[in-house]
């Protein structure tokens, strides 16, 4: 019935046909692998989730993994610091090198589809950016700030946006935390790769548990393990 009410008023625009070509490539791909992993992958990815049972959303939910079943800001913080690094040993233009990776990145938004943490990232990243082509040094906590006011002025349903909501707060907790509680754990367990990895998920964890106990009523023993485990995994993915 609602099949039958739809009618094409235009053809999409050539972005999404684009994207959406990427999108459906890369799931028919991601099904040669069976079971959960071949699910996740797309929505690890480019936030394609189509692939991903209820049952194991609940599981990642369970363990503390829920931000790996869909892009969030993580993986455009990790394009963009990766694109940054190689264009800054291969482009020796430096306003060319910017143009060209907030091309990318706003490639990437519309492939991922702007969620509200990928927003959050890409606002912050475009303060960086613009820091850079003015040669300022812009403060991470004011860019996280700005991004906010930014995004709930243009949209205020980011202010009931779970995933924006979590995702301001792990970053806001990184800004804040980390550097003390790194000097903690290095004061334990020395100064090394795990204690950088241990004091960074930490200091995301602690803000949000609050909000992840309201939005799940439930609290996971075994998140701050799972996401020690998987962490090593989830820039090369």
């Amino acid at each position: 019935i609602f099949a039958k009410s739809i009618n094409l008023v235009r053809n999409p625009k050539f972005i999404f046909r684009a994207t959406e070509k990427v999108r459906s490539n890369f799931r028919m791909n991601a099904t040669k692998i069976s079971g959960d992993g071949g699910a996740l992958i797309p929505g690890l990815v480019i936030g394609d989730t189509t692939l991903e049972s209820q049952r194991f959303i609940d599981n990642m939910r369970r363990v503390g993994l829920t931000h790996l079943t869909a892009v969030s800001g993580e993986n455009f913080s990790i394009l963009a610091l990766a694109l940054t690094w190689i264009f800054e040993r291969s482009i020796r233009n430096y306003r060319f090198r910017i143009i060209l990776v907030a091309l990318i990145s706003l490639w990437f938004i519309y492939l991922a589809r702007p969620s509200g943490s990928v927003m959050r990232a890409a606002v912050m990243f475009g303060f960086y950016l613009w820091g850079k082509w003015k040669g300022l040094e812009i403060e991470p906590v004011n860019a996280l700030t700005g991004s906010l006011f930014i995004l709930i002025l243009f949209d205020p349903f980011f202010a009931v946006d779970p995933g924006f909501v979590l995702s301001f707060l792990a970053t806001l907790g990184i800004f804040l935390f980390y550097p003390t509680i790194l000097e903690k754990v290095s004061g334990r367990f020395g100064e090394n790769r795990f204690s950088k990895v241990l004091a960074l998920s930490l200091s995301a964890t602690i803000p949000t548990i609050p909000i992840a106990i309201w939005i799940s009523g439930q609290i996971s023993l075994t998140s701050l393990f799972a996401n020690l485990l998987v962490e090593l995994a989830v820039a090369p993915i």
